[in-house]
């Protein structure tokens, strides 16, 4: 079976240099780079960046930037970052990516819950272009701690389908969680029960 070459460029707006910042130094930058040059994870990074690409236009159509915050994550920053990262983190799997939205160069609240409702509305003429309901996203979390806000969005792969089913069993059906961190845990996050609990946040 043919390997796809790994390449810089993700999608169209989006490139590998994008996806592996870090503000722990430039070695984690570095072994980021190396784990997501790996042929599977550039694979699976091209498939989220063409799914954030229908968030980011919809984003400019509203007046905000996305931003990525933190993308890929190689398994010596996933340790370090204990413990406010999960063994099981997407991150690991090249699924996952953490985003603002910014307007007048300062990140928006507004902005975040923006796009937060439009995936999770079942309103076909709301929600984002493209993007299914239940089935593109694995994920979909307002995150946060002391001094920031952010969204993690993530889409299936392999692993996450059998963690969820060992933690799970026939209980777990394959569709989206929409979950929210209401008192600034970026852990362990509820279910959102209604739009209306954005308020909260």
């Amino acid at each position: 079976m043919e390997v796809e070459e790994a390449s810089e460029q993700l999608s169209e707006h989006f490139w590998v240099k994008d996806m592996i910042q870090t503000s722990y130094g430039q070695m984690y930058i570095d072994l980021n780079k190396k784990f997501a040059m790996q042929p599977e994870n550039n694979k699976q990074l091209k498939k989220l960046c063409t799914e954030l690409e229908k968030i980011r236009q919809f984003a400019l159509n509203n007046g905000y930037m996305l931003q990525i915050t933190s993308g890929v994550r190689c398994p010596e920053l996933n340790k370090k970052l204990e413990p406010n990262s999960s063994k099981t983190s997407q991150h690991l799997n090249a699924s996952a990516a953490d985003m603002i939205f910014v307007k007048n160069g300062i990140s928006s609240k507004e902005g975040l819950k923006l796009i937060y409702k439009a995936l999770y509305s079942n309103n076909p003429a709301e929600r984002i272009q493209g993007i299914g309901r239940d089935k593109t996203f694995s994920q979909v979390i307002i995150e946060r701690n002391k001094n920031s806000i952010w969204l993690h969005c993530a889409i299936f792969d392999d692993k996450y389908i059998a963690n969820r089913r060992v933690k799970y069993g026939n209980h777990w059906a394959e569709k989206t969680e929409y979950r929210y961190s209401p008192n600034g845990q970026a852990n362990n996050c509820p279910f959102l029960n209604d739009i209306s609990d954005l308020d909260k946040i």
